[in-house]
């Protein structure tokens, strides 16, 4: 995990991720009173997202605070899976 512009600070393993359509699925206000209390969101946040089309949650499993790591990537890739060499 990490911040805009900033350091990865954290690891995790997506336990679980749920590809949400709305307005097929689900509506935003299901959505909202479904996962909000784990989601943290205030109000303003689902006020931007009121003409969303899709929602994607990823469950966070195995959360693990590294020491801030700089990594150079190019794009605007928002995920990046790390690999095991096998050492």
């Amino acid at each position: 995990m990490k911040k805009t512009g900033g350091d990865i600070v954290a690891l995790f393993e997506a336990a679980a991720v749920e590809y949400i359509v709305l307005g097929q699925q689900m509506e935003l206000g299901q959505l909202q009173a479904r996962y909000n209390r784990r989601l943290c969101c205030d109000e303003a946040f689902w006020k931007v997202k009121q003409d969303s089309r899709y929602a994607t949650l990823i469950e966070i499993d195995h959360l693990q605070r590294i020491q801030p790591l700089r990594f150079a990537k190019k794009g605007r890739q928002t995920w990046l899976v790390l690999q095991s060499t096998g050492e």
